[in-house]
């Protein structure tokens, strides 16, 4: 029953329908958090490799 009220919940959802069930637990919000911060970081290094590959003008110019 618990899987069936859940769909049934995620049919007409909110955009911010989770703070009326509760807000998710930390641990989840720990988890997405961290995720983000890995994908900037990794963002972070592909834009620096792609910039010293491509311009490497505008990095002396930067540093």
């Amino acid at each position: 029953p618990i899987v069936e009220i859940s769909h049934q919940n995620d049919e007409y959802a909110a955009p911010g329908g989770w703070l009326d069930h509760g807000a998710p637990d930390r641990r989840t919000i720990i988890i997405i958090i961290v995720i983000i911060m890995m994908t900037i970081i990794i963002a972070d290094r592909r834009l620096e490799q792609m910039i010293y590959h491509w311009m490497p003008e505008i990095c002396l110019i930067q540093l």
